[in-house]
């Protein structure tokens, strides 16, 4: 996904987690990963429409307006306690 959707290529993947995400739309296994790249990211536009970079207290402060998914918030919620958890 990162190949197509950003064009980030050749990159060391980093495994974190995995789950099953699951809601009255879809079920998915989840897998994440983290990535450090230093480069130019272009998205394709058959893939994503409009995007920007986000700081993680800029996500934290507006978490509860309507401007994110149910998957990302999940998401989010659990990288948090993951980053907690290896600090610990």
């Amino acid at each position: 996904e990162m190949a197509e959707e950003l064009g980030i290529k050749g990159v060391k993947l980093e495994y974190l987690y995995e789950y099953l995400m699951s809601n009255e739309i879809e079920s998915e296994k989840v897998r994440t990963y983290r990535v450090f790249f230093d480069g130019i990211i272009i998205p394709d536009p058959a893939e994503i429409e409009d995007g920007r970079f986000w700081k993680i207290a800029e996500i934290k402060e507006r978490l509860t307006q309507d401007i994110f998914t149910p998957n990302f918030k999940e998401e989010f919620a659990r990288y948090l306690n993951w980053q907690k958890e290896k600090q610990s």
